[in-house]
């Protein structure tokens, strides 16, 4: 018995074995591009995470210098708002007057430069209202709670589901633009 384990168990284990080293390279070491590591340069890095400080600045009414020093301390936007006394529903109210100027700016461009036309842009509009209020309520429905507010690209979602004695402070927020954070 103990042979035909041997004969037959153990290339099958190492086959195992070696297809799941392939598959985790494949998608890179802890969720990175290129062997694990990011393959945006330091300095894409750099400007993208300026601007994302200046976002939740904009979002939550807070210097930069105070979400530069919470994001230092590794606390999420939701956590940085209510040590600062910004409460739940002000800082989602917040976040979605952002990013629904962003997208109005946004799509605004595209209809400047010719890429859409305004009627387009309403229809883009009428969209992205609708997924929203979709995500929401699929949201609600699943946790009884609509929270997040970690440091994620504000143009994708950054939501989870809160602990009960953080479901008070956190909001999520969601944009009709498409990127993964």
């Amino acid at each position: 018995m103990k042979n035909k384990f041997y004969t037959i168990g153990l290339p099958i284990m190492g086959g195992l074995l070696i297809a799941g080293v392939g598959i985790a390279s494949a998608a890179g070491f802890m969720g990175g591009g290129a062997g694990g590591f990011s393959t945006v340069s330091p300095t894409t890095a750099a400007t993208n995470q300026a601007a994302q400080f200046q976002a939740e600045a904009s979002e939550t009414g807070l210097s930069e210098s105070i979400i530069v020093a919470g994001w230092a301390q590794g606390e999420s936007l939701s956590q940085i708002a209510t040590a600062n006394g910004i409460t739940a529903a002000q800082l989602q109210t917040g976040m979605k007057t952002y990013e629904t100027a962003q997208q109005n700016a946004e799509l605004q461009a595209l209809v400047t430069n010719g890429t859409i036309t305004q009627a387009q842009m309403t229809q883009r509009l009428a969209a992205i209202a609708t997924q929203q209020a979709a995500m929401q309520t699929n949201m609600q429905n699943a946790s009884g709670t609509w929270s997040g507010g970690g440091h994620g690209g504000f143009s994708g979602m950054r939501g989870h589901k809160a602990s009960t004695s953080a479901s008070t402070s956190g909001t999520t927020s969601n944009s009709g633009t498409t990127s993964t954070s």
